[in-house]
């Protein structure tokens, strides 16, 4: 059996003077510039003027800003058109429903391209207040996942809507 030395095994690695090294990018961040918390602030509030619609829940107020750090002005403005323009849904604009909404806009995005359709199906879904009061009912969801399950109904709901709708076109 041979015997090594341990002093051998270890490569010894030269390091490079600083002088010769790469300098590294000094600030890289990966991610878009955010806008401040005021500037989303700001940009909800001229959302919801424009739709007359200044009283809202506070957590509301809080999930479109936070929607903000991500999202653009016309996204969010779509989000709350979609929710408050649908039947049954005028004072549906509370933090559940936005979560689920937006929730099937980030997951669906060729539906929400389909314009007019899109709103159209909205129109025949069930009050999504009624939903949230059913959910609540049940006793099976905690407050703070309702919005998430929320979600996946209206995907599901809304996913019978668009296959439909895309096998007529394909007739």
């Amino acid at each position: 059996m041979l015997k090594r030395n341990c002093r051998t095994a270890v490569k010894k690695t030269k390091t490079i003077p600083k002088q010769l090294a790469p300098e590294a990018p000094r600030e890289f961040n990966p991610w878009p510039a955010m806008p401040s918390p005021e500037v989303r602030a700001k940009a909800v509030q001229g959302i919801l003027i424009s739709h007359d619609r200044l009283d809202i829940e506070a957590t509301a107020l809080a999930e479109l800003e936070r929607l903000l750090k991500y999202r653009d002005e016309g996204f969010v403005n779509l989000l709350i058109v979609t929710i408050i323009e649908s039947d049954s849904n005028e004072n549906a604009l509370v933090a559940p429903v936005i979560e689920a909404v937006n929730s099937v806009m980030t997951r669906r995005p060729a539906w929400t391209e389909k314009g007019s359709e899109w709103l159209e199906a909205f129109d025949q879904l069930p009050p999504l207040l009624n939903l949230i009061e059913d959910m609540r009912a049940l006793d099976l969801f905690r407050e703070t996942s309702i919005g998430n399950y929320l979600g996946m109904i209206l995907e599901n709901k809304l996913k019978k809507h668009f296959e439909a709708s895309k096998g007529q076109s394909n007739s």
